[in-house]
């Protein structure tokens, strides 16, 4: 495949995003999700993705503070890991534990319960990882 071949395919990638995800971010936070979607298939796609925090925040059109309160949050979660390479921090997307909180978002289209959810999730201070697949049967129920 040459190089025109390779572009004409990666711009076919589509990013799903779902009015569940407000229940849980803000909209920084969807926003940085779907920025990390799209890098990572651009890896996926074989291109190099170190870029710089600044053209980060330029390509998601965020301020400083904000670009900051997102990688934190995301670090918490598990949702991004840190990389240094050479001066500059990669960021990678956790796709295993991402598909797993998409199945609690589409567990249910009432926003009320997934509020409720969520609203005792952050309480507890839990982990994604520690969702149970009961739980997310329990909100299909609901």
């Amino acid at each position: 495949m040459d190089k025109t071949e390779k572009n004409i395919e990666t711009v076919k990638g589509f990013i799903p995003t779902y009015t569940s995800y407000l229940r849980f971010f803000n909209a920084n936070e969807v926003v940085f999700i779907m920025h990390m979607l799209e890098i990572d298939y651009y890896r996926n796609q074989g291109y190099r993705m170190a870029w710089s925090r600044e053209f980060m925040m330029l390509q998601m059109r965020m301020k400083r503070p904000a670009y900051a309160r997102c990688i934190k949050r995301f670090l918490a979660l598990n949702l991004i890991s840190r990389e240094v390479v050479g001066k500059r921090v990669v960021y990678h997307w956790n796709m295993s534990l991402y598909m797993r909180l998409l199945e609690v978002l589409t567990a249910t289209r009432d926003y009320y319960i997934l509020t409720d959810f969520f609203d005792d999730f952050t309480k507890k201070e839990r982990s994604i990882e520690s969702i149970t697949d009961d739980e997310i049967r329990s909100l299909c129920k609901q």
